[in-house]
């Protein structure tokens, strides 16, 4: 609850200040479905080990803002707080580390486009890297320790993942986790009994056995892939899908519940369009918001090697409203740039920074609004 919090309260703060009152109460609703999912696809989760979701929603949406002001201002101090929390972020998830990649690509990027200086593209990368691996260190020694001197940065469990989504039963209409995720227990189970009870030294074993059947299991359904992987992305982007923990479903008779679920079913595909529409709109300044369309290859990315579903895409679901939002904003711009006076509307400039940047100035807070407009 307390990271449901946390994320919610940053998504607010960095809603506000991009876009303002106005659009922030326009799109208030969607906004607090978008930060329920991932809490009601958790507060369960105490019995299946998925309680670091909203903080994973948090410092993900975090690490994004702050990734973006360094962007814009190039000060150390960001560096440093994105190096913090992607360390953090790292330790939430074992797949954080992978962001790194996609710092080093934003760098690139950024650079090349000459947004940012190579020497702070250098910089960053280096110090981001830097923190990032001094916070998960400690971790990555203990696992070292108490695997018997195996190499684990942070987790293992991609293996048990796998297992559940690459059998027989997923492609199979008679139960409800077609294209999701089945138990490795009912699709491999003398597999499961062989590696059963495994102490943290055989861990990599198991998980390594279990990818080995994963793969063996891909390779025999060559041809059922494109299908597979399509009912990911098609998951990926369902509202809700079945997720025998989650709350809503195990109390469903609870107003709590009726209310969630509705959200979830009726909110969900309007912000889905919004964020394409935001998208859309904001292509033109796609240099300046790469990181985001990273984040977003990155997740789907995700979904469509693992396996799609609600619960996957709940951490991006703040930065679907933040484009979302970025389309109302336009629309309403567009909308009262006609209301205006030709003669008013050509004597105020249309990107921040001109004459009048001396009487408006603008907070690094603020930034991400010209980068959505036009």
């Amino acid at each position: 609850m307390y990271g449901s919090f946390c994320a919610l309260s940053a998504q607010v703060r960095v809603h506000w200040s991009i876009y303002g009152q106005k659009i922030f109460l326009v799109s208030a609703l969607p906004l607090l479905q978008a930060l329920l999912l991932p809490y009601t696809l958790d507060s369960s989760s105490m019995m299946v080990g998925y309680i670091p979701n909203p903080l994973y929603t948090f410092l993900l949406l975090a690490f994004s803002y702050s990734l973006y002001l360094l962007q814009r201002t190039s000060k150390r101090r960001w560096m440093i707080a994105s190096g913090v929390l992607l360390g953090l972020l790292s330790l939430t998830r074992p797949n954080g580390l992978i962001i790194l990649v996609l710092v080093f690509l934003w760098a690139l990027f950024a650079a090349r486009a000459k947004i940012i200086s190579w020497r702070t593209a250098f910089e960053s990368v280096t110090l981001i890297a830097l923190l990032a691996l001094a916070i998960v260190s400690p971790w990555t020694a203990r696992n070292y320790v108490v695997s018997h001197h195996q190499f684990i940065p942070v987790a293992t469990g991609d293996g048990i993942v796998l297992l559940g989504a690459y059998n027989d039963l997923v492609l199979s209409d008679k139960t409800p986790f077609k294209g999701l995720w089945t138990r490795p227990s009912l699709t491999s189970p003398q597999l499961v009994r062989a590696n059963g009870g495994c102490a943290a030294a055989c861990e990599v074993q198991r998980d390594t056995a279990y990818k080995h059947q994963a793969a063996q299991w891909v390779q025999s359904h060559i041809n059922d892939m494109p299908y597979l992987l399509g009912l990911h992305m098609l998951k990926m982007w369902t509202p809700a899908t079945p997720e025998a923990d989650l709350p809503m479903n195990q109390f469903p008779e609870r107003t709590s519940s009726r209310i969630v679920a509705g959200m979830v079913e009726y909110l969900s595909i309007p912000v889905f369009f919004l964020a394409a529409s935001g998208l859309l709109l904001t292509w033109r300044k796609w240099q300046h918001l790469m990181f985001i369309y990273l984040i977003l290859l990155l997740s789907i990315g995700q979904c469509l090697y693992f396996y799609g579903s609600s619960r996957f895409r709940a951490p991006i679901e703040p930065m679907l409203v933040l484009l979302g939002a970025g389309a109302m904003w336009w629309i309403t711009q567009k909308f009262a740039d006609q209301r205006k006076p030709n003669n008013q509307s050509e004597s105020i400039p249309k990107e921040p920074g001109h004459a009048t940047a001396a009487q408006h100035p603008i907070n690094e807070e603020h930034v991400l609004a010209s980068d959505t407009l036009d």
